[in-house]
């Protein structure tokens, strides 16, 4: 038996990072927005024991690295499932770009598993977030989907029914950085001050929630610290900002996408990107299955 799923590239419409835990990680306050860029996730029961990743030669790792395989290991550990499976992934989302490829990866795993073994084990969206969790903090939103507000590491997620009513348009130049060294950065950076609240979170709600197609206040915390020293993606913030969308970086970068009214337009930007031989994409908000 085999179930494919559409693992959706994630952005952050709004994230302030509200200082280190205890723990090691970070407290957030986020709202999420899956795209229409994705990869696909077919997993497979072969009957056999042991979970097989398809090497498809994108540098993807194939063992404990890759963060599907984790999340399908995690899955039979919970469940003390004996059977093996065998994981095929077809990459569009860029890697390592702040785009949360990794982890929406993960998520279409837990939900094709949940498919599967579904003669065998009864499973809920609670338990399979709380089970991506364990391997990373993004994995229970992918899990859920659409557009959410996150608080906590991530993990405290709230749904919501409304999202931009508009064209986005993702745009990656430049190397790939390193969350944990993004997140370092801050830390060096603000220290406790980090904790401060420098945006605005409540007008940012208030106005998603009104129906703007683009939204006020949007932030990024980690623009602050990554922009500065990454020519490219002040570059494409740049462009698409002038061609007429608001911009901003997504995650951790280096990506960077625009939100655009006017459809015209982002397909204009999108178009003189590409000219330069820039990875660029034209997207739209994806719905909450």
């Amino acid at each position: 038996m085999t179930v494919t799923k559409q693992a959706y590239a994630k952005i952050n419409l709004y994230l302030d990072v509200m200082g280190k835990r205890p723990d090691g990680y970070h407290d957030i306050k986020s709202v999420m927005m899956q795209v229409s860029l994705c990869d696909t996730v077919t997993v497979s029961r072969d009957g056999g024991e042991g979970i097989r990743i398809a090497d498809m030669g994108d540098d993807l790792p194939v063992g404990e690295g890759n963060i599907a395989y984790r999340c399908a290991d995690a899955f039979l550990r919970y469940y003390d499932l004996r059977e093996g499976v065998s994981i095929r992934i077809d990459k569009r989302i860029p890697i390592a770009a702040g785009l949360g490829g990794g982890s929406a990866d993960g998520a279409a795993v837990l939900s094709a598993m949940a498919e599967l073994f579904a003669d065998t084990i009864p499973t809920d969206l609670d338990t399979l977030c709380a089970i991506g969790s364990t391997i990373g903090a993004d994995i229970p939103f992918c899990v859920v989907g659409g557009c959410a507000r996150t608080l906590g590491i991530g993990d405290r997620i709230t749904p919501l029914d409304y999202a931009p009513d508009c064209t986005v348009l993702l745009a990656r130049d430049g190397s790939g950085i390193s969350t944990p060294q993004a997140y370092r950065t801050l830390d060096n950076t603000y220290g406790e001050r980090l904790a401060e609240d420098f945006g605005d979170f409540d007008g940012f709600l208030a106005s998603l929630e009104a129906g703007d197609t683009v939204p006020a206040c949007m932030r990024n915390t980690f623009e602050d610290v990554i922009l500065p020293c990454h020519p490219e993606a002040r570059e494409l913030k740049r462009r698409m900002t002038e061609g007429g969308g608001k911009a901003m970086m997504s995650g951790s970068g280096p990506s960077v996408f625009g939100l655009f009214a006017d459809a015209a337009a982002a397909e204009a930007v999108y178009h003189s990107i590409l000219a330069d031989g820039v990875e660029v994409y034209l997207c739209r908000p994806v719905s909450r299955v």
